[in-house]
């Protein structure tokens, strides 16, 4: 029952373009707004850029994009 839809969905979403993906990513991104906190920083969630990477806004205003790693919500 749920597979077929959920197969099409998914099938969907791999054929899509590179466009199309980051701009229901970013529609959906939980962090954007958010302070967070990584390894060597820390700063404010500024969405993703065009190859994915998380953009934050750290101290100053620069905004830096963090291409890999772990990032931790700051509450």
């Amino acid at each position: 029952r749920i597979l077929p839809p959920l197969l099409e969905r998914l099938d969907r979403w791999i054929s899509a373009d590179a466009p199309a993906v980051l701009d229901a990513w970013r529609e959906r991104d939980a962090l954007n707004g958010e302070r967070v906190r990584w390894q060597d920083g820390e700063g404010v969630a500024r969405g993703v850029d065009e190859g994915g990477s998380l953009l934050v806004e750290v101290e100053g205003g620069e905004v830096v994009p963090l291409g890999a790693g772990e990032v931790h919500l700051q509450r």
